[in-house]
């Protein structure tokens, strides 16, 4: 991917952090792209659906949501 900033490189980075998703936190493995020359952080499409899944994840999990998957198991 290049760069919005400079149309230089980029590397993608992934870190630990928290996010707030209805009044809770919760800890992922936040997806981000960094330029290679200003090492400003942007976010794509992409990274951010990644992030977001994870925390959509977690909250099934912890409050027993089941996922459209297991639904359209259940309706077949």
């Amino acid at each position: 991917m290049k760069s919005p900033f400079t149309g230089g490189e980029t590397y993608r980075e992934v870190f630990h952090a928290e996010h707030r998703f209805r009044k809770e936190g919760f800890h992922i493995s936040e997806h981000r792209h960094k330029c290679m020359d200003t090492d400003q952080v942007f976010y794509s499409e992409e990274t951010d659906r990644l992030n977001i899944v994870q925390i959509h994840n977690q909250y099934r999990s912890r409050y027993q949501i089941p996922f459209p998957s297991e639904i359209q198991a259940t309706r077949e």
